[in-house]
């Protein structure tokens, strides 16, 4: 059985100890996988920055097995791609439920005009019926 506490230890002194004696290319690739988080955090999204953790704790734990700088700019790439998606994503629903809003508010204040001129026409309807009919003076 796996006892996370100390997988979790091990997986934080193993990535401190790669970054600490990494070149300056892998550690601009790191930089490049932890973009997304920070745009999470930009487009204020618990979702886009649990994603982008979850990308940035996959590349890391992958980055473990050692590949060749070939394979880690794929890996890097892939959770960049996929981390400004979904910061994008966060970003396009927040402008949608934006528009709803005020769309609906526009909504409301139009209902109540149209409310207001029905009663006038109803008024105005119902006064035109009982006026008197006057002979026209000839």
């Amino acid at each position: 059985m796996i006892n996370f506490p100390n997988a979790w230890l091990e997986l934080l002194q193993s990535t401190t100890g790669m970054v600490g004696r990494t070149r300056a290319e892998q550690l601009f690739i790191l930089g490049v996988v932890a973009a997304p988080c920070i745009l999470a955090l930009l487009s204020r999204s618990v979702v886009a920055l649990g994603v982008a953790a979850l990308l940035l704790g996959l590349s890391i734990t992958a980055f473990q097995a050692r590949p060749d700088v070939y394979h880690q700019w794929i890996i890097a790439l892939a959770a960049f791609a996929a981390g400004c998606l979904t910061c994008l994503q966060a970003i396009r629903l927040r402008s949608s439920r934006r528009r709803i809003q005020r769309a609906e508010e526009e909504h409301a204040e139009l209902e109540t005009v149209r409310e207001q001129l029905q009663r006038e026409v109803y008024w105005r309807t119902a006064s035109e019926a009982h006026k008197p009919n006057r002979p026209s003076r000839l």
